[in-house]
């Protein structure tokens, strides 16, 4: 049922509008008239919002602007993300008038995410049948110090849970030991929702991700026209701040947001849940369900693009990757206050897609 708004504030003309659901899954639009030389912006966020008139307008990936009035606004929901701050702006993204909605069930087009694959480590080892073990130890393009192994000293289930272990040993001419996981060969998706309940190691040097690569990496070209999703990264030194991230183009290109735990609490600390939503032109980046980044645009430059590829190179079958490295040219390498052995510890993973994907 459409809900008819109006914002009372120190602006001359009230700014009249209406919410209901949206034409996608997940997703709420709004309806609302701008005049000449102002426009429409949104934010998504998990509280309501302290922002005033001559403010200027949010900058973050939560934010759509300029926002087109009627379209579909997703990553909402009736319990988390459920406020959605609308501003009208001038040419120069001063705020002219802010007002927050908060959404119910009936504002919200339901999503129907389907579970399609998992693990939860209920065996008393890693099962091959989904898993393979990286072996090598030659810096990844990333100049890491690691070489991971598939000992049970790097990798193994205990407690219910996958253990991947870093070590500073020498190995095959390597200074540290770890182990990389990958579903490549064995398991792939195009398009769905992604959710890894980890707890993360901590350190200077250290480096845990949680990511995907293309199961045919020459479709546009090879790295990086081909693209990476990477649905979390720490680096050790900033143990409260995980990114969200994808790459592609040529030349390289990058885009993410970073999402900070409150109250100086780190990742180290407990476990929490990492999930990217990926549907046909949009990412969405979430810890414990509160999302903090949406990307809508990239490019690949790959001939193939050329015969209208619409979401190259993010358009086909990418294959899950975790691991823990130890150093590299983004987080540096181990120092003396760097303690070992570190644990990234994997309690569960959850794949899941909409009717029309499976």
């Amino acid at each position: 049922m459409e809900k008819d708004r109006t914002l009372h504030n120190e602006h001359s003309n009230l700014l009249h509008y209406e919410v209901s659901k949206g034409e996608r899954e997940g997703a709420v639009k709004i309806q609302a008239d701008v005049e000449s030389g102002e426009h429409l912006a949104v934010k998504i966020s998990s509280y309501p919002l302290r922002i005033k008139a001559g403010d200027q307008v949010p900058t973050d990936r939560t934010v759509t602007n300029p926002y087109q009035s009627g379209t579909d606004i997703t990553g909402v929901d009736s319990t988390i993300n459920k406020y959605i701050t609308l501003f009208l702006a001038d040419e120069k993204d001063c705020i002219l008038q802010a007002v927050m909605v908060t959404l119910t069930d009936d504002d919200i087009t339901p999503h129907s995410w389907i579970e399609v694959w998992e693990d939860t480590f209920t065996e008393a080892r890693i099962d091959e049948s989904k898993w393979n073990f990286v072996d090598g130890g030659n810096g990844f393009g990333n100049e890491e110090w690691q070489y991971y192994t598939n000992r049970e000293k790097n990798a193994r289930i205990q407690n219910q849970q996958l253990i991947l272990e870093a070590h500073e040993e020498g190995y095959e001419g390597n200074r540290y030991t770890s182990a990389k996981l990958t579903t490549k060969g064995k398991a792939s998706w195009t398009y769905g929702r992604f959710s890894i309940k980890a707890k993360l190691p901590e350190g200077q040097g250290i480096w845990p991700a949680i990511w995907m690569m293309p199961s045919d990496m020459e479709t546009y070209s090879g790295w990086p026209a081909c693209g990476e999703i990477d649905i979390m990264e720490l680096i050790g030194h900033d143990m409260s701040t995980v990114h969200g991230t994808i790459h592609y183009g040529n030349p390289h290109t990058y885009t993410g947001e970073a999402y900070k735990l409150p109250k100086n609490e780190k990742f180290s600390d407990d476990f929490h849940v990492f999930t990217v939503e990926w549907e046909p032109g949009e990412f969405r980046w979430y810890v414990d369900d509160i999302l903090f980044a949406k990307q809508t645009e990239w490019f690949t430059n790959s001939e193939r693009t050329k015969a209208g590829k619409k979401y190259a190179p993010f358009d086909r079958d990418f294959y899950l990757q975790l691991n823990l490295a130890v150093g590299g040219k983004w987080p540096g390498y181990p120092d003396k206050t760097t303690v070992f052995p570190q644990q990234m510890i994997v309690d569960y993973i959850k794949v899941y897609q909409k009717h029309t994907e499976v």
